[in-house]
């Protein structure tokens, strides 16, 4: 049992303690009872090949890997967190191919982020579990602020919060999203209001 002090820290100790368990004493997690101010972790002895054992993995998922990769690039991940620490997280993260693509003046194509996060086609997948994906790619490339979805009179809008100035820097955003649900065969209008796009869907999911 954790409790109390940083929630954030609390989840860190918890899987960090977890994995050490599971790699020297044989040890796997069935199930994490999870509380505002604590995280019980019930133990039961479990002999496995894998690296990790399967009820770690699942409760807590993969950190085991990112303990690994810090370890082996010491120097890069040290540096990366201290850059974004010291620029407070305004730093865009983009795989190469759409940096390149961006810079040649078009919109890439990251349907395939999608298609790979929800495990089926582009067009198969729900207005809702778009959204949520489309929080996580916000989140991991930190082309925006914040994303939230809300009902308003019958019709859903998703609000992206960016912190973008230059109009030309908007649009190419507003294109990319488009891109996106239109590959997806939503009806859709775009509007932008300040540091705000607003996506109106005609569907409620």
């Amino acid at each position: 049992m954790l409790e109390n002090g940083d929630p954030n820290l609390r989840a860190y100790l918890a899987e960090a303690v977890s994995i050490f368990l599971g790699h020297y004493l044989n040890l796997d997690i069935p199930f994490v009872h999870r509380k505002s101010n604590s995280i019980r972790i019930f133990l039961m002895k479990h002999r496995f090949d894998m690296d990790v054992p399967p009820g770690i993995r699942k409760n807590f998922g993969t950190l085991d890997y990112t303990f690994k990769e810090i370890k082996s690039k010491s120097e890069f991940w040290i540096s990366l967190v201290e850059r974004y620490r010291l620029h407070r997280y305004q730093r865009i993260n983009l795989n190469r191919d759409v940096f390149e693509t961006f810079l040649s003046g078009k919109i890439p194509d990251v349907t395939s982020f999608f298609e790979v996060s929800a495990g089926k086609p582009i067009k198969e997948i729900p207005l809702c579990e778009m959204f949520a994906i489309c929080k996580k790619l916000i989140f991991v490339t930190q082309l925006a602020n914040d994303i939230e979805r809300t009902v308003e009179k019958g019709k859903i809008n998703i609000k992206i919060r960016h912190q973008f100035s230059e109009e030309i820097a908007i649009e190419k955003l507003v294109e990319l999203i488009s891109k996106l649900f239109q590959a997806a065969g939503y009806v859709f209008e775009v509007r932008t209001v300040s540091n705000l796009i607003i996506i109106e869907f005609a569907d409620i999911c």
